[in-house]
């Protein structure tokens, strides 16, 4: 499978010297030049090959820590950091109202 996406990047490169417009004058809905609206397709069709490299070539011990999914790591940070300001937050509150 990870062939198959190096092919299809290969394939986009060339796409992307779009020689054959070069000299085209013809206007996409009257005021866009055809080169600036196949760019605009190419940026979609991009963007969307940098997703699926990341869904079929991402290696996947990069996202192992001690054993644990990194995502599920990061989850649980933020909600224990979310908890903590919450917390501080609290106290930080009845603290200033008891002394006025």
């Amino acid at each position: 499978m990870k062939w198959l996406a190096a092919l299809w990047v290969v394939i986009l490169l060339v796409l992307h010297q779009d020689f054959w417009l070069w000299t085209n004058k013809t206007l996409v809905l009257g005021f866009l030049p055809i080169g600036l609206v196949y760019h605009a397709g190419y940026a979609v069709v991009a963007a969307l090959t940098m997703w699926m490299l990341v869904k079929v070539a991402w290696p996947k011990e990069l996202d192992a820590i001690d054993g644990h999914d990194a995502k599920q790591s990061a989850t649980q940070d933020v909600m224990q950091g979310t908890m903590q300001g919450m917390t501080q937050g609290t106290m930080q509150g009845t603290t200033k109202g008891t002394r006025s």
